[in-house]
């Protein structure tokens, strides 16, 4: 389900976003360890708020995600298990666009995030750890328009800095990444595109901590 409310007015349009999923299907197993009452099922609602006004926007959100597996006859893991993880995330975007010239056009953006994953296991009836995640990104984009708009170049610089919290340890991660962009078009219903970028991921809470049975 996705909702999308928008209103326009002499300061800028603000924008307001809600969506949900609800998601249940059962885990066949692996190979010949079938299950018929193994069980997951994810919860995800998201509320995104914007606001726009010429080349500035900023936009707040909001996100909770619950993940529930069940295999109540130990069918697939190693053993019964019944876990319930639950995920809060909430950060702030704020981009800004401005020309220079009539060919060129820079960006930058800066966003903030923070993230919690709360575990629990109803099997053994405990808790935790709690795990938190905050980081804070900067991003420089730059597109170029050269030989009559022939030729388009769009190289980004971003910095990230993550400063995870896993139970009581500390790791921090400061990555950059980098990508250039290149669009010829010798015509104009022929374009040739092609792209170089080092990119980094983090991987997520429930890549790191989550539990499928046969995915640990």
């Amino acid at each position: 389900l996705n909702l999308k409310v928008s209103r326009q007015g002499d300061n800028g349009t603000i924008r307001i976003e809600e969506r949900l999923l609800r998601e249940d299907r059962g885990i066949p197993g692996l190979g010949t360890l079938t299950s018929d009452s193994a069980d997951l099922s994810t919860t995800q609602t998201l509320t995104r708020l914007s606001w726009e006004n010429g080349g500035l926007s900023i936009a707040p959100h909001f996100q909770y995600q619950k993940q529930q597996f069940s295999d109540p006859e130990g069918e697939i893991g190693l053993g019964v298990e019944d876990n319930d993880n639950d995920t809060y995330q909430y950060g702030l975007e704020a981009v800004s666009t401005q020309l220079s010239g009539k060919h060129q056009r820079w960006t930058l953006a800066a966003h903030l995030q923070g993230e919690h994953f709360l575990p629990e296991d109803f099997s053994s009836g405990t808790e935790g750890p709690a795990q938190s995640r905050y980081q804070g990104s900067l991003t420089v984009e730059d597109e170029v328009a050269l030989f009559n708009e022939r030729l388009l170049l769009n190289p980004s610089l971003r910095t990230e800095h993550l400063f995870n919290r896993f139970g009581g340890e500390e790791r921090d991660l400061h990555p950059v990444s980098c990508k250039i962009g290149l669009l010829f078009r010798p015509e104009e219903r022929l374009g040739f595109r092609t792209s170089l970028a080092r990119a980094f991921r983090l991987p997520n809470f429930s890549e790191l901590y989550g539990d499928r049975g046969g995915i640990l």
